[in-house]
């Protein structure tokens, strides 16, 4: 009887270990482990590999025996996984490599998990890079927590590197959405060890990480440099630029950012509008933005300017500042924008015959300092705009143009009565009516 139990206490031959050493290497480890829990403390890590190998290879068994082999090896193998020595890490991993089942690698994993539970972000991530590896294929299950889960993502993505494989472990959260800051860093951190991302990839980066997370966890000084020269004027930008109000910037990051929501007030007209574009001809002339973010700003500027009744422009004198604008690509986002828009501003008119005089003279004119490309840019759309407007207007609608001058504007009645004089002979109903039936214009769309 005593010598049976005797041989129940003795580890069987070990696959992958070294005969009669791994047996006492096991046995040796599985006494270590039970002294150190008596004792209220881990087991130690051992110093050599051939400590590691007598537990890590014990095969699946029954029974309590089989059950208390495998912990032990666990124990060891988390000990060493954690440990500082980068030998013992490497023997362990390659032992859960070799492993022949699930068990022993979702064992270690448990711990991993209970070891690693006060540890978040970047500091989980650092702690779980060293240790990816095909093993946690056979450990990962429905029960593993998220950063884990990542882990196991990373190796399985092996292929894909840089933002698209954070795009990829993005896609491995719940719901396919970063659920927390501390998510996001470790995700970071296990793609990029050092924190750092190429420049060329931070315009995806940004398109694929909130930016409320992003300022969160610090990661914020990665898009800087994108933020004051992007590759696109979007949406995706202005929301960095209104997280950025939070974080200490430089003179140039702190300007542009204000561009940037100067211009988003405009577009989503929550200040009045001659407010709007005075504060962002403001915020302008203190920056020092990129063509890119340049471009952006005339071009919303443009569209709003487009959609805004004749009236406003004239009495508010809106359209002033961009007749002075030195940079001639304003004027021609703005002759863009009326053209787009010609068939709205055409039924407007026609609604409300008297806004012609306004539009007339908002066009017409000319500041000090008014530059040609304005000139071109109004001339354009005085022949294409309004006066096809005019064409459609009847003998009434046409009499409350010539009222509006009266009684508003006395001044310019004779500027008006000149220009209708320029205008090549026409009818009420052209026949060069270039917006066909049905109100779809062959390449502008509905009309």
């Amino acid at each position: 009887m005593g010598s049976r139990r005797r041989r129940s206490r003795t580890a069987p031959p070990i696959p992958g270990g070294a005969g009669a050493a791994g047996r006492v290497g096991a046995a040796g480890a599985a006494r270590r482990v039970r002294a150190a829990r008596r004792a209220g403390s881990a087991a130690p890590p051992g110093r050599t590999g051939r400590h590691l190998g007598g537990g890590a290879g014990v095969p699946p068994r029954r029974g309590h025996g089989g059950r208390r082999l495998v912990a032990a090896a666990a124990d060891r193998l988390t000990d060493a996984l954690l440990g500082p020595a980068d030998d013992e890490r490497r023997e362990a991993l390659a032992l859960l490599t070799r492993s022949p089942g699930p068990r022993l690698p979702r064992a270690v994993l448990r711990r991993l998990e209970i070891r690693t539970r006060m540890w978040r972000g970047r500091t989980l991530a650092i702690k779980i890079g060293p240790l990816l590896g095909g093993w946690l294929r056979d450990a990962v299950d429905d029960d593993t927590s998220l950063p884990f889960r990542l882990a196991e993502a990373v190796v399985r993505h092996h292929r894909v590197q840089g933002a698209d494989l954070l795009a990829a472990l993005i896609k491995e959260m719940p719901g396919g959405r970063v659920p927390d800051a501390p998510t996001l860093e470790a995700a970071w951190y296990l793609v990029w060890p050092d924190g750092r991302p190429p420049d060329e990839e931070v315009p995806k980066l940004a398109r694929e990480c909130p930016p409320s997370l992003i300022v969160d966890t610090g990661l914020d000084q990665y898009f800087r440099k994108w933020l004051t020269d992007p590759d696109r004027f979007d949406g995706t930008l202005i929301d960095y630029a209104q997280e950025m109000r939070r974080v200490l910037l430089t003179p140039r990051q702190g300007t542009t950012v204000e561009l940037l929501l100067r211009t988003s007030a405009l577009a989503e007209r929550s200040v009045p509008l001659p407010d709007a574009v005075a504060a962002v001809f403001d915020a302008r002339r203190r920056a020092d933005p990129t063509r890119v973010l340049l471009d952006g700003v005339f071009r919303t500027l443009a569209d709003r300017l487009a959609q805004a009744p004749p009236r406003a422009l004239w009495a508010q004198e809106i359209l002033h500042p961009l007749a002075t604008e030195r940079d001639p690509a304003l004027a021609e986002h703005y002759r863009r924008a009326e053209l787009a828009a010609k068939w709205e501003r055409l039924d407007f008119l026609l609604e409300r015959p008297h806004q012609a005089a306004y539009l007339f003279m908002s066009w017409c004119f000319a500041t000090p300092g008014t530059t040609d490309a304005w000139r071109r840019a109004c001339g354009e759309l005085l022949t294409v705009v309004l006066s096809a407007a005019w064409r459609r207007m009847d003998g009434q609608k046409r009499l409350e143009v010539y009222e509006t001058f009266r009684l508003d504007q006395p001044g310019w009645e004779h500027v008006w009565r000149d220009w209708l004089a320029s205008l090549p002979a026409e009818t009420t109903h052209p026949a060069d009516d270039d917006r066909p039936h049905g109100g779809v214009h062959p390449q502008r769309g509905p009309a």
